[in-house]
């Protein structure tokens, strides 16, 4: 019972640890700053990571055709879609757009499909900045 109501048997321990802890943790920030100063995004590397026939962008497509047809039929339309860019080799874009031509190009455009996320980072670096 003692053990877990911290009965101080620990603390002699504990207060042995916290020194090589607190330094360890200050390090691992020290390193951490020095490696997050020179980084940048590569936006090309990043858009290459995407590749695939740009099957990553099936579930945009899925929402976009739903605004025109039920949600089952969009999802089932999409999986067809993918399964016929996989067979053909072209992107999953220029299949979808040649059956669907009211689908908008920036379904397909990594950058239209990052919703609020540009702007917390955003808000997140000031306030790191702020510090």
């Amino acid at each position: 019972v003692h053990q877990h109501q911290r009965d101080g048997v620990a603390w002699f321990t504990e207060w042995m640890t916290l020194p090589q802890i607190m330094l360890s943790g200050a390090s691992a920030l020290a390193h951490a700053k020095i490696l997050s100063a020179n980084m940048t995004p590569q936006i090309e590397n990043m858009n290459n990571a995407l590749g695939g026939l740009g099957l990553i962008h099936a579930e945009a497509l899925s929402f976009a055709l739903a605004e025109t047809m039920p949600r089952p039929d969009a999802q089932a339309e999409t999986k067809k879609l993918c399964a016929q860019a996989i067979e053909t080799g072209q992107e999953l874009a220029t299949v979808a757009q040649a059956t669907h031509p009211s689908i908008s190009p920036k379904t397909f455009q990594a950058t239209e499909q990052m919703g609020v996320a540009p702007n917390q980072a955003r808000a997140f670096a000031a306030a790191v900045k702020a510090l």
